[in-house]
């Protein structure tokens, strides 16, 4: 079973594992989710006893029997990387892929399974798209899918080539989006089916496929770092909480691709609004059974 912790590592030294032992009782997997703002509080300046924090967190996991699986980042940025732009600039990489360096140096000898992102599309639409936190802007949300696909597959390679050359070979990266069901209205009307369709790929299914196997379409834009390859080592997708059956489910007869489920979750149901955009509504569906999708094991 897995356990996620609702604060995040690197909020005070004093908040350690000893102050909830029973919430774990029964858990193999707890999910650890690094504050990149903490750790990394000015750019290129990396607080040490935050690090020294995380590292008494996960060893006190692992004194219990229990995995660690790190993610490195969720949502928010850091102040001064947010100044610049974001993951809309192209220095949103650079910074990012230095930070994920210096967190496996510092704690690749405690965990050996790392999310790169958590909810990444949700970081680049609500802060770029109408309805979010901050600019208005479907190309300034593209781009910014697009590098961080570029940080992710960078990553990849990164957080295995430095855990490598510290002599571990048990390294696991995989990458956690937010996924939702986009339904048409009226599944006989055409027009529901594109939007239904088009609201599908632009919040998930591109970015999935590319950060999974470096295959980009609308709208993850071209990169240098974004090649054909495969650039997940395990499923760790999040349906708001509802269960996720596993990635080779099917339905409709229609393959549904690898993390990416059509019956958990939001289902979200689209018609055309009066300026020819979706109008969604949203209802929470339960699914069917679902099969845990982790890493293995922990050494």
């Amino acid at each position: 079973m897995i356990f996620t912790l609702r604060d995040t590592m690197g909020l005070a030294a004093s908040a350690g594992l000893e102050e909830e032992p029973e919430s774990l009782e029964g858990f193999s997997l707890c999910r650890l989710t690094a504050d990149w703002s903490r750790v990394e509080p000015a750019d290129g300046v990396f607080d040490e006893a935050v690090l020294s924090a995380c590292r008494e967190r996960i060893q006190g996991l692992r004194e219990r029997g229990v995995c660690p699986v790190l993610v490195l980042h969720r949502r928010g940025l850091p102040a001064w990387l947010e100044e610049r732009g974001g993951f809309a600039s192209g220095g949103g990489v650079t910074c990012y892929l230095r930070y994920a360096h210096r967190m496996v140096e510092a704690l690749g000898d405690l965990a050996s399974s790392y999310i790169t992102f958590d909810e990444p599309n949700c970081l680049a639409l609500a802060a770029y798209l109408p309805g979010g936190e901050g600019k208005r802007s479907l190309l300034a949300a593209a781009r910014s899918m697009t590098n961080l696909t570029a940080a992710h597959i960078e990553a990849y390679g990164l957080i295995r080539k430095t855990r490598l050359a510290m002599g571990f070979t048990d390294t696991r990266v995989g990458v956690s989006p937010q996924l939702r069901v986009f339904a048409p209205k009226n599944p006989q009307d055409p027009v529901h089916r594109f939007w239904a369709s088009r609201s599908r790929q632009i919040f998930q299914a591109s970015l999935i496929r590319a950060m999974y196997t470096g295959r980009a379409s609308f709208p993850i834009g071209g990169h240098p770092s974004i090649v054909p390859g495969r650039y997940c080592d395990f499923h760790a997708p999040k349906a708001n909480r509802w269960p996720m059956p596993p990635p080779s489910s099917r339905r409709s007869g229609r393959r549904t691709p690898p993390g990416r489920s059509k019956s958990a979750g939001r289902c979200t149901h689209c018609c055309p609004g009066p300026s020819g955009s979706p109008a969604m509504a949203a209802r929470r569906t339960p699914c069917g059974s679902c099969r845990p999708c982790a890493p293995a094991s922990c050494p």
